[in-house]
């Protein structure tokens, strides 16, 4: 899907990021997406915004909750 849309070297799929490197690794980028079908907490949303990434994410489990944003439906 990268390459259909030619985003190579603008998006990064990072997958695992141990414990430790977190925090540097959320302030190298811009948006930090949270794609799942099913969460109950997302915490990764919260360590992202505490750095001040824009979060986009569905809206599903807990989520909304945790991100209470305008336009869920």
């Amino acid at each position: 899907m990268i390459a259909k849309h030619r985003l190579q070297g603008r998006v990064h799929l990072a997958g695992m990021v141990p414990p430790q490197l977190v925090r540097d690794f959320l302030t190298q980028g811009h948006v930090f997406v949270n794609a799942s079908l099913t969460e109950a907490f997302c915490i990764a949303i919260v360590e992202a915004a505490s750095v001040g990434a824009r979060v986009v994410s569905t809206a599903v489990g807990g989520v909304p909750e945790v991100w209470a944003q305008e336009g869920w439906s």
